[in-house]
């Protein structure tokens, strides 16, 4: 049963740090080419940005994981 929590949480943590690092690496390069590197950390310093995507990020993906853990559970109490 630890594993699967172990797995789970590699998972959530694997998810969360994939959507809040690389995707905005990604589509500031994408649109501004080299200069949205400079971007992008600017855009880490920035409160907004924590605001904004890091916290609606976090909830979501949380939310997803418990569903899916739910999910789950009821699948393994009914075989």
């Amino acid at each position: 049963m630890i594993e699967n929590f172990l797995w789970i949480t590699f998972i959530y943590l694997f998810l969360v740090l994939t959507l809040l690092v690389l995707v905005p690496f990604t589509i500031n390069i994408k649109d501004d080419g080299i200069d949205g590197i400079r971007e992008t950390f600017d855009m880490f310093k920035d409160k907004d940005f924590y605001l904004n995507v890091v916290i609606p990020v976090i909830i979501n993906i949380s939310i997803i994981i418990i569903f899916c853990i739910l999910i789950k559970f009821v699948i393994y109490i009914s075989w």
